[in-house]
C-alpha cells in the first residue's frame, strides 16, 4: 500500500490517501486452528474490497517464514500429501505456489537494497494478500518525460529520443530513453496484510 522511490522513501501511503485501514487476517497454524474457514474469509474479504469489480484469483505472496510454518501445518500438509496426482511437498518443489480453498499461495523472497540494507518487500512471518485478473483495481499511469519538448502532454510507456552535439572537435549522435511509471492500486483496501500464529 506505499508507493517509494528508489532510495525507499515514502511517496504516498495508498491507504491514507483514499481513506482506507488495512485489514488483517490471521491463519492460526496450530492445532486449534481452522485453515479452511480462516482461507475462505481471506478469499471472501477481497472480494467485498473488490466491491463491483470481479477477479479471477486471489493471489498470496507469502514471507519464506510463513510459507514454511503454512507447509508445517498439518490440514494442509495432509491434503496435499494424499492428493491425486498433486504435489507432495515431502519431495515436489512446491515453490512455485499451490491452490487451496481457491487461493493461490506463492513463496515470494523479494527484496530491495535501501541505503545498503537489504529490505524484503513482504515482512518476515507475513504474507499479502491480492487480487488478480482485475480490469481497474490496478493502473499504471506514465508521466511525460523530463524534456522541454514535452512539457504539458500526455504521457507514454517509453520515450526515445536523439539529438546532435559537436564535442572536441566531434560530431556526436546522442541517444535517449526514459520512462516514467508509478503503479497505482486504486483499491488498497483489496491488499489484505496476512499473519500467523500458532497456537
Amino acid at each position: 500500500g506505499k508507493v517509494t522511490d528508489a532510495e525507499g522513501n515514502e511517496i504516498v501511503d495508498l491507504f491514507e490517501a483514499f481513506g482506507k485501514t488495512q485489514q488483517v487476517v490471521n491463519f492460526n497454524f496450530g492445532e486449534s486452528g481452522d485453515v479452511i474457514g480462516t482461507a475462505d474469509a481471506l478469499d471472501t474479504a477481497v472480494d467485498e474490497a473488490l466491491g463491483d469489480e470481479t477477479k479471477e484469483a486471489t493471489l498470496v505472496l507469502c514471507s519464506p517464514e510463513f510459507w514454511t510454518a503454512m507447509l508445517k501445518n498439518k490440514t494442509i500438509f495432509d491434503i496435499y500429501k494424499n492428493r491425486e496426482a498433486g504435489p507432495n511437498p515431502l519431495i515436489n518443489n512446491l515453490r512455485d505456489g499451490f491452490e487451496f480453498q481457491n487461493i493461490i499461495f506463492v513463496k515470494y523472497a523479494g527484496s530491495v537494497l535501501v541505503n545498503g540494507t537489504k529490505v524484503p518487500f513482504i515482512p518476515a512471518n507475513e504474507a499479502i494478500a491480492l487480487p488478480l485478473g482485475t480490469r481497474n483495481t490496478f493502473k499504471m499511469y506514465v508521466a511525460p518525460a523530463d524534456l522541454l519538448e514535452f512539457a504539458n502532454t500526455e504521457g507514454v510507456a517509453k520515450y526515445l529520443t536523439q539529438s546532435y552535439e559537436k564535442q572536441d572537435g566531434e560530431d556526436r549522435v546522442v541517444i535517449r530513453s526514459e520512462t516514467n511509471p508509478l503503479p497505482i492500486c486504486n483499491k488498497p483496501d483489496a491488499l489484505i496484510r496476512v499473519t500467523k500464529s500458532n497456537s
